[in-house]
Order: C-alpha cells, then sequence, then structure tokens
C-alpha cells in the first residue's frame, strides 16, 4: 500500500499560473475559495486543488479530474464520487501539502514551527498529552508533534470537526478514532514546518515530491 504526498511553496510558483488555473475550476469553487480575504489562503487553496489533479493522474493516469464529482459526506469530508481516490489536504504559511491514497485512508496536517504557549492548547488536549507535556524537556516541540499528528489522524479518519480533539490520544504509536487503528509518519519538508501523515496501516510506503506547476 502506498501514499503519495505532492507539496509545494505558495513561493516557488508564479501567481500569474495560479489565477489561470483558478479560472478553469467550476464556480461554486472558484465562489468558496474567494470568500477567503487573505490572498495567502486563497493562492493555498487553488495549489492544493493543483496537486490533488497531479496525485489523481498518478493514479488515474487515463483520466481527468472532474472537480464536479467533488462532494462531502455526512462529517464534511471531501471525496470523489465514483472514485477509489482517499485524499487529504493541508497548508501552514507558505507550504502546501495533498496526499492521496487509492486503497488507504489518510491524512495530512502541516504547521510552521512558530513560538507559542502550550498552556493556552491545554483543553484540546488528551489527559495524557497534557501530562507529558508537563514532564517534557521541548514541550514547543513536542506539542507540535502532538498537534500535527492529531490534525492528521482526525482527517484520515473522517470525522472531521465532528470528533472533540482532546478525546484522541496521540502518543501510542496505534491510535485510536471511534474503534478506527492510525498510524502516523512523519514528512520532512524543511526545518520550518511539521508535516505528518496518518494512515491505516503500520507499514505504509510513503513517497514524497516536490511539485512546481509551471
Amino acid at each position: 500500500m502506498e501514499v503519495i504526498l505532492f507539496y509545494t511553496f505558495i513561493s516557488q510558483n508564479a501567481s500569474e499560473e495560479i489565477d489561470a488555473f483558478f479560472r478553469t475550476l467550476p464556480e461554486e469553487l472558484r465562489f468558496s475559495i474567494s470568500q477567503y480575504q487573505n490572498q495567502k489562503d486563497r493562492q493555498a487553496r487553488v495549489l492544493s486543488k493543483i496537486l490533488a489533479e497531479k496525485l489523481f493522474r498518478q493514479f488515474y493516469p487515463d483520466h481527468q479530474l472532474d472537480w464536479k464529482r467533488l462532494k462531502k459526506d455526512e462529517n464534511s469530508k471531501p471525496y470523489l464520487e465514483d472514485y477509489h481516490f482517499n485524499f487529504s489536504s493541508a497548508h501552514s504559511e507558505d507550504l502546501c501539502v495533498v496526499c492521496a491514497s487509492v486503497n488507504n485512508k489518510c491524512g495530512v496536517d502541516v504547521e510552521v514551527l512558530n513560538p507559542l504557549d502550550v498552556s493556552v492548547y491545554k483543553d484540546f488536549l488528551h489527559s495524557e498529552e497534557q501530562d507529558y507535556l508537563l514532564k517534557s524537556q521541548n514541550s514547543v516541540d513536542d506539542f507540535y508533534n502532538i498537534w500535527v499528528k492529531k490534525e492528521a489522524v482526525i482527517k484520515a479518519s473522517g470525522l472531521g470537526v465532528s470528533k472533540e480533539l482532546n478525546e484522541v490520544n496521540t502518543l501510542p504509536d496505534c491510535i485510536q478514532v471511534n474503534g478506527q487503528d492510525f498510524f502516523t509518519n512523519e514528512v520532512f519538508i524543511s526545518e520550518l514546518y511539521k508535516v505528518f501523515i496518518a494512515s491505516e496501516n503500520p507499514s505504509v510506503k510513503i513517497s514524497v515530491y516536490n511539485i512546481s506547476i509551471d
């Protein structure tokens, strides 16, 4: 089983190319993206669609991704109607990441590594995670490990916002969410970011590629 991750930096792509692709999207998607006031947020969402299209062609080389097939389930997890194509996207600051698999649930998350007050997030952490951070010698780095794993696992599970973050304990190797087992792998892209992929398979193969849209 394989999960493929494509990533790109907003700054490595020309704004004109991003805008040109944006104009090819269905009206509903263009409207959704346009609601974001920050230009970088809009560009990140367009780039995520570009990466998703390129990933789709990795698994279905004879097919073109039709964004009109994009639907959301009862938990607002996106999926492509009539295709086995599990995908997940995330972005933080300049970095956009998308992972996909045809036979494995997967989720990805990324966070830029900024200084922060870990105590602010206490209510979102499992009790065991809270205890772990209290004893940690590097609580900020350990917090990011916990947080990014947590987001990736919840995305992979498909439960999204319906699942309370503090109910998920990311410390065990096997992370359980509503009876589902997930395993996480860290992906190193840059020392400025923390990236984790979550999947159902503890020995999943992960392939990582940097993509430019030109």
